[in-house]
This record gives C-alpha cells, structure tokens and sequence, in this order.
C-alpha cells in the first residue's frame, strides 16, 4: 500500500524512485537540493537533467550574508565583500553583459533579512522562512556555459546557490481543450437522494467536469455547492499571463472578485490578459473562470468558487511572445504568500528544478499556502516543475471517461488527478467569452477551486484546517477510478480522481476531527553498514548532505486513537510538522514519513524508518540517532469520523493456577459501552463440561476449586457482561494442582490450610498488607512478593519471620501486617511465598491494591541532570488529553515528548535522548500541561 500521507517521498514504494539507467542525471534533481542560511545547511545543486532546456544567457546566485550584508535592489560586483569577493568577481566578470545589466537584480525585490519572521497563513503559529533577499539574476553573454560557472561559484564560501534559469511553460494542449460530454437527455442521477444546488449559468451544461452523471467523471460539484459555495476571504492567486480584468462572469465590474494583483511582466500593476499573441495568451483568462467564475448569475458558465478573491498575477511581458524566465514567476509566487493569499494556481511548468524555485515554494508552503501546479503535457511518465515538489500539489488530467488523458504527464511525484477539457470563461479575442480549455493547465484549477471550498467549509465551522490537511483531505476523499485497480495509489492517477462532494461531506457533523500521537513501536534492523545518501530539505532534518554509512531500523505498531469512530473508518492522515520518522529511501530528503496501513475504526497500522548514522565517508565517527531512536519515533496524525462509542469489551484478570482447595477471586475488567452494568458469572469444575451459576453479583468473584485427583486438571471461570443493549463474555481457564504425594518436601496445600486470609489495602500511596493464619506454619518464613505489571516477573519485597509483626484476635489466629514503601500510581499484586531453608512454595492467592494519586497529576525526570539518556515519567488523576514538552530558557518548545490522551493512574514513560531531541548542554523547563492544571520542573542536560 503506498503511503497517502507522507510528503517526503510519493512514491508508494520505499524505493521511492523510478529503477533508470539515467538516474544520476534525470531523477537526482528531483532530490530536495538546498542552500540558504540558518537553520538550514547548505547545499550544492547538480546539473540539469538531460531534457530540460535553460534560458540562455542568465545565471542566479545566491550570496551568503557576508558577503551582501544589506541587499540592494542592483547590486554591482563592487560592492561584495569579505575575503572571497575578489575570487566571486573574478569568475562573474568575463561573462557578465557589461553597462547596467551588468549588475544583478535582485531577485526578490520586497523580501528583506527580517522577514524570514513571519505567522502561518492557516494557524497564526510563528513560522521562519528560507531568506530569499540575497538572490540574484545576472545577465551573461550567450556563449557562457552557464551549468560550469554555476559549479565553480558554489565552490566559494561567499556563493551559498547557483544555477541558470528556465523558461516556464503553460500546460495548455488546445488540440484536446474540447472533449465530448454526454448530452443532457442520457444523464441519469447516480446519487437519487443526494442534495443538489445547480446553478443558472446557461453554459452549464457543457462543464461535464462539473457535473457528469453519464460516467460520473465529474467532481460532484452541484452536491459540493449544496454544503458550500466559497467564501469572499479565500483568495486564489493565478499566475500566469493575467486576468481579464474586465470579463463580466469573473467581476460584476467594481473588482470586489478580481482583486488588485501585479504584473511581474512588465512591472506595472496591471496584470490584464492582454498580450496580444503567444503561448501565454488567453490563459490566465480560462484558469481563472475555472477556479472562480460568477456562478448561477444567469450568464455564462459556473466556476468551482461561487466567491472568492482572485488575484492576478501576470509573469508575461505584454510586448513579447516568448516564455517568461523563472526568476519571474517565483517572484510571483514569493508576492502572493505576503500579500494574503490562501492558494497558489500555477499551471505551467519548468523542465527542471532550480534552488530559487525551491525555496520559493519551500516558503509559500511553510507559510500556509496550498500550492497547485499542473504536471505538463510530454506524454511522459515524469512530473516536471514545481508539480514535483513534495511543498506542492502535482496534478495530471483526465477525460470524461476517467481515464488520463495520453498527454498528461505522470510519475511517483503526482498527487491527484482532475477532468480537463470543457467550457470556461475566455478573453474574447474574437467576441467570444467563453470557449473549451484543455491540458493539465485546466485540471490544477479545478483542484483549486475544490482546494477553496475545503478551506471555506474549515473556516465556516471553525476546524482550521492547515494547508497539508487539506490536501491529504482531498486526497484521501478522491475518487479510485477504474485503472487504478483497487489501489490507493498509482503513478498515472496519483490518489485518484479529485471529488468535492466527498471532501465536503468528511467535514460535515457529526464528523470530528482529532489530532493526537503515537509514539515508539517494534524495531527491526533491516540494513548494516549500508552507505546511505541524504539530502538537506527546507524541513529541518539535521544532517548534512552527504553520503554516511548507518543502519537502517524499521519501526512498526499500533496507533489506538482515544475516540471510536462509529459505523467506518475514519480519514487519517499524518500531521508532519510533529512527526519523528523518515522514509527508506535512498537518497533521502529528511523528510517525514509515515506508511498507514490498516485503518479500522479504533486506530491503524504505522511503519516508518531511522538510522543510527555511524559515521561519513570520510571516516568522521558522527554515532548519533535520525531523526530519532525507535523508542523516539512519534507519529503525529489527524483522523476525521464521526465518533462513537467503543465496544464493550471485557478481559478477566485473576490466578491462573491454584491448589486444591484455595480460594480465589477473579475480576472482570471491562471497557467501552454505555449504560447500567450487570454481572453473571460462571464456573466449570476441573475435569468437568458443565458450567454452574456463581451467585456473584459484582465484578469480582471469588471460588475455591478442588481437585480429587494426582494430576492438575484443568477448570474454568465465566463472566457474562451486560451493559446497556451490549452483552459480551470472557472465560479464563484455571489450572487446579492436585493433593501433595508423600515424597513432596513441602506441600502447598497443607500450608494452605493455615492461611486463613490475605488482603492488600491502599493507603494514600503505598499499600498496607495483612494476612492471618491459623495452627503451626512450622518451620520457615514468609517471602512478600511484588509485581506492577500482570506481566511481569514478581520481585521479593520483604522476607517476615513467623511471629513477627504478630496481632492476636479473639479467635487466636495470628495476625501480619507489612506497610510498603510509596508506590506508583496503578494496579500492584502481592502474593505470599512459604521458604523453608532452600524450598519455597505458593502460599496465597494474588491480591491487588489500587494506588491511585492523591495530587491531580504526577511528572518525574531522572537522572537529572542528564547526560544521555533520561526518563520521563507522568500520571494524572483523571483521564484527559497531557501535553509533555521541554522548553529552552527563551521560552522556545525544543521537543515534544508526549501529546495525546493519558488514561488516570497511570503512569507513562517516555525516553529524551538529548543528541537526538536537540538539547545541547544547558538549562531547560520540562512542562507537563493537562486539561486543568500545568506543571514546570526544571532540567539540566550535560553534554
């Protein structure tokens, strides 16, 4: 089964990557390869793959903080400094274009140092960008090989990036804007009983991609608009040749729809569609009426977005009928994540990858931004760019059979599919509003639009919705067409046919949405002293790129969610900003990555990967856990269903072997359900079928087996368990020994007769144990034993002398008593042994005593101070949802050790190993947070 929520790598195997000949050249730049100031390490860029085309005569660099201290809007090579200018301007002199365009211009041209601080666009949570102020576009002569400077730049201290620049492309295949939809009178309504909002729009009919009830093709929008139609405060951005800005079914003509953009192109604030010829012409036109054209206005055709804010922005010039150059484009997509956008609609594409494009999609996403791009339009089985990009959401194209259309491009990096090729709105060239659209270039903006939706329906009730929650939502609701043959995944699809209706619906109450973690697991080496290659992503994984040898560990369990999700499933998907595990890719990009499996109505299946990184191959011994120890592995998640309750469950705990005529009591446990509680129990004698009624009326009962026999026979207790309309059972099979025989040195069950109680009593926190006996004991003592865990092995916790600690009742029957030492809080066992010189035999019954906490919680740290390794250990009284985080002295969440639910008087512990968690040697707060209470103790790590 392919991972559906993780973004590190798409692939849906653990390879990840196509199995090539050209590997090194073609797939290596589709690796995360970045270089940008702290807290991320710097990255060298390889060549372009063998395909892809630059822009002859231009190269970009990024300069290091010293070396352009304040970046200026031109810089001239005069003016870099530190010991490596000279070197920097001796290689960019030869080939630059002397005069003025002999200075670089800067990239982008309102990012300055201090605004790598900025909020999440979805959460308001503080967030640090990749600082773009430093990049630069020089103009070189023709004949210079851009690929080698670029290569002998980063060579420099001074130069953290560079690389040539690439044409972008539109992904528009006019020979295919027009497909065949099924007329009116052969539609048939597949969902008879769903609500239906269907707009006025004369030219509605002819969007089969909204509305296709013949092949059900469509992404049920007339369903969708009956939850929700847009919101005026989602603003889509569409960059790309601009926006007619006067077309009647985009803005009623007072630009409350078509807000003001830019136009990058020719650097005014103009962004029309008015370029008069070329392959950008009339394109933003059509993608914009896709996402958002006025709808059920009576005019025209319907858009996805009955309201919202477009906002144009133009990467063309007016004047020129080439591509635009990169460096254009990723200005736009810099412009709209500070001026308010909520989604990015790009569809076009570059041949490859470039370090500025990364990291102006790396932020964009950072910040919030849902970023859409189309996956182009070679007949290739390889997605090109930003649609390749795990911080963007590739989208491929198909008919109005469901089929992916041939041209449409796919690959392990495609994420979702869309229909393309029907009616929308046009910049009437020829007096025509409207005309067929076609390619990938429609598909990204319809995915948009469902993208709007989703947002608006998250903010209409309040859920917050982050960017990646909204894509894995639309991905996990997507339609499994037919070639895609039952899997969740595949490379011509991606995760399916994008579906509005269903992604509305998941939100919809009674739905809830919980987030919570899981953490550790089973481990498994699978791979030793394997060379491993990482690559530094913009998400922080701590390595260096680089090759290193390490073992590789799987790590595999159960995450249990704390809600039950009643009559299905619910939609899970991982929450990568919390998550602690990376794929088993080589190369691999550091980033999160969790394979779910197995999802069923009270938790799933996870499996993710972390290396123990031995050393590099320089023979550097680094021996450090990534990105954390198995034990260290946390799998932050969101599910989405409608809660319930959890099934009544009931387990039996109690001895599994007694004596001949030794009482004891078995209790039943029991979990889940609603409603009064009744109890029947049972017992089969040993040796017998037959079942009879024990007048127990509670959860506990006791019975004294007796077994006539010389050999141990098998007997059993039954409990029968009713609560509310629920009725379960539980049996427990109870091994009965026989009577001693006379060569035994010291039988149980003669020493049993003497025994004629023995209980265990909570006190506070610590138990108080009494038993009585009766006659002589003989020779010998009694051995206390202890135990917290059912499963555990018993430790002796003190040795009583016979006539010690020794009450007289009225009966003569001697009286023990033992006060334990301060117990943590849960259930503990205590059973009695009898040692006679260096023979011991089971004198008692198992007895419980419940240590509940007196304080509403309980946090504990050891050793402390740390060196490395520590243990964590926390409880509360009551059952609510902890949070246990270590802060720096700033007040700055270093780690999070727990977030999820903690059941009461239980104590839970968990492993800091500061090298992996990120604590350096200094003074930290541990905070432990609760529903009602929070509580600080402070810790010192030693390094």
């Amino acid at each position: 089964m392919p991972d559906p929520h993780g973004r590190g790598n798409r692939h849906p195997s653990s390879d990840c990557f196509h199995n090539q000949p050209r590997f090194a050249m073609r797939t290596l730049m589709t690796i995360l390869l970045f270089a940008f100031l702290f807290p991320f390490a710097a990255l060298a860029q390889v060549g372009p793959p063998d395909a892809a085309r630059s822009l002859e005569g231009v190269i970009l660099v990024k300069f290091a903080p010293d070396a352009v201290k304040t970046p200026p809007q031109q810089l001239r090579l005069s003016e870099l400094q530190g010991p490596e200018a000279a070197q920097t301007r001796q290689l960019l002199r030869p080939p630059l274009i002397q005069g003025e365009q002999g200075r670089g211009q800067k990239i982008f041209r309102t990012f300055a140092p201090r605004d790598t601080l900025t909020q999440h666009r979805q959460t308001g949570e503080p967030v640090r960008l990749i600082d773009l102020s430093r990049w630069y576009r020089f103009a070189v002569h023709d004949t210079t090989d851009v690929d080698a400077l670029a290569r002998r730049l980063e060579a420099l201290p001074s130069v953290l990036q560079a690389s040539p620049d690439y044409e972008a492309r539109p992904d528009y295949t006019p020979e295919q804007a027009v497909v065949d939809h099924p007329s009116a009178s052969h539609r048939t309504d597949e969902q008879p009983h769903a609500v239906r909002t269907v707009p006025n729009d004369p030219k509605f009919d002819e969007q089969w991609a909204y509305d296709n009830s013949a092949t059900d093709a469509d992404v049920d929008a007339p369903e969708a608009w009956s939850t929700n139609t847009g919101r005026s405060d989602v603003t889509v951005a569409v960059v790309d040749g601009g926006v007619d800005l006067d077309h009647p079914d985009l803005d009623p003509g007072d630009r409350s729809r078509v807000v003001q953009g830019y136009d990058f192109g020719d650097d005014d604030a103009n962004p029309d569609d008015d370029r008069p010829s070329g392959t950008w012409t009339d394109h933003g036109t059509p993608v914009a009426g896709t996402i958002g054209a006025r709808t059920d206005n009576g005019e025209g055709v319907a858009g996805l977005m009955w309201d919202l804010r477009i906002m144009p922005l133009k990467i063309v010039e007016t004047d020129r009928t080439g591509d635009p150059p990169g460096s254009r484009v990723i200005e736009a997509f810099d412009y709209a994540r500070s001026n308010g956008a909520d989604i990015i609609n790009f569809s076009g594409s570059f041949p490859s990858s470039f370090g500025a494009l990364e990291e102006a999609v790396w932020n964009a996403y950072a910040a919030g931004l849902i970023m859409v791009a189309s996956s182009s339009n070679d007949f290739e089985d390889s997605v090109r760019y930003p649609a390749a990009l795990p911080w963007a959401i590739g989208v491929g194209a198909t008919d109005n059979n469901d089929e992916r259309h041939p041209y449409s491009n796919y690959g392990p990096n495609l994420d979702i599919v869309a229909p393309s090729g029907f009616e929308t709105t046009s910049r009437g060239v020829n007096g025509n509003l409207y005309d067929g659209f076609g390619g990938t270039s429609q598909a990204a903006p319809v995915v948009s639009g469902v993208a709007g939706l989703i947002l608006s329906e998250s903010r209409d009730q309040g859920l917050g919705l982050t960017n990646a929650a909204v894509q894995r939502l639309m991905e996990q609701t997507a339609d499994n067409v037919l070639n895609m043959n039952g899997q969740d995944f595949t490379e011509e699809y991606g995760h399916g046919r994008i579906n509005a209706r269903r992604a509305l619906e998941a939100l919809q109450p009674p739905n809830e949405m919980v987030q919570e973690l899981a953490t550790g697991g089973s481990s498994n080496r699978v791979r030793e002293d394997f060379q491993q290659v990482f690559y530094t992503s913009p998400s922080p994984g701590g390595l260096a790129s680089g090759t290193y040898f390490v073992d590789v560990y799987e790590v595999t369990g159960r995450a249990s969610f704390s809600t039950y999700f009643q009559d299905e499933p619910p939609l899970v998907w991982m929450h990568e900003e919390d998550t602690k595990g990376w794929s088993a890719a080589n190369p691999n990009t550091q980033q999160p990555y969790v394979k779910i499996s197995n999802v069923t109505q009270d938790g799933f299946d996870y499996k993710t990967w972390v290396y123990y990184v031995k050393s590099n191959t320089n023979g550097q011994q680094i021996n450090e856990w990534y990105p954390a120890s198995p034990s260290g592995v946390e799998v932050a998640y969101n599910a989405m269903g409608e809660p319930g309750t959890f099934p009544l469950e009931v387990t039996l705990s109690g001895p599994g072997t007694v004596n001949s005529g030794q009482e004891a009591t078995w209790t039943a446990n029991v979990e889940g359900g609603e409603g009064s509680t009744s109890y029947s129990w049972a017992m089969r004698a040993p040796g017998s079928t037959n079942w009879t009624l024990k007048f127990c009326s509670g959860p506990s009962c006791s019975h004294t087996f007796s077994n006539f026999d010389d050999q141990i026979r098998d007997g059993a207790v039954r409990v029968s368990v009713t609560r509310g309309s629920e009725t379960v059972q539980a049996s427990q099979t109870v091994f009965v020994s026989p009577d001693c025989a006379d060569n035994v040195f010291l039988c149980p069950a003669t020493q049993l007769t003497s025994l004629r109680s023995f209980e265990a009593e909570p006190q506070s926190e610590s138990a108080h144990l009494a038993w009585t006996t009766t006659g002589s004991m003989g020779e010998g003592a009694f051995r206390v034993q202890h135990r917290a865990d059912s499963t555990a092995a018993w430790s002796d916790l003190q040795t009583v002398e016979v006539a010690e600690r020794t009450q007289v009742d009225s009966t003569d029957a001697p009286t023990y008593q033992l006060e334990t030492d301060a117990l943590a809080p849960g259930t503990h066992q205590f059973r009695l042994q009898w040692a006679a010189g260096s023979e011991t035999a089971l004198l008692s019954d198992v007895v419980e005593a419940e240590i509940t906490l007196e304080d509403p919680y309980q946090l504990r740290a050891y050793p402390n101070p740390v060196g490395a390794q520590m243990t964590v250990e926390s409880a509360v009284k009551e059952r609510q949802h902890v949070r246990v985080q270590i802060y720096d002295v700033l007040g700055r969440r270093v780690t999070t050790v727990y977030d999820g639910p903690m059941a009461p008087n239980e104590v839970k512990r968990f492993t800091v190993q500061p090298g992996t968690d990120g604590l350096s040697s200094g003074t930290y707060f541990l905070r432990m947070t609760g529903e009602q209470f929070q509580t600080t103790t402070r810790i010192s790590v030693v390094r």
